[in-house]
């Protein structure tokens, strides 16, 4: 039998071992994810100041407004990570 991590299996190569510690070494560095946060149009209002429907109507009319997205039959939320890096891009703009 055959192991990847074993450069002294017959049939396995030199080349192959330092491919798979490489990607072994990569993923014991790797960033760890940050699970997403969703939020719904009401609060997305509440956190702007406005109504749910100024919310909607802001995500169809502006492209670079962070855009819903539907989890469910009658479920849209607000990834609340990009509606963070929209306001960041707009004091950024804005400054």
């Amino acid at each position: 039998m055959t192991h990847i991590n074993d450069p002294e299996e017959p049939g396995q190569s030199v080349r192959e071992f330092e491919e798979w510690k490489r990607g072994k070494a990569a993923e014991a560095t790797a960033q760890p994810v940050r699970p997403s946060i969703f939020i719904t149009d009401q609060q997305f209002a509440d956190r702007w100041g406005v109504s749910r429907p100024t919310i909607w109507k802001m995500a169809k009319a502006d492209p670079d407004f962070p855009q819903p997205i539907k989890l469910s039959p009658g479920t849209t939320r607000w990834r609340l990570e990009d509606v963070e890096n929209y306001e960041a891009a707009r004091a950024a703009a804005s400054a």
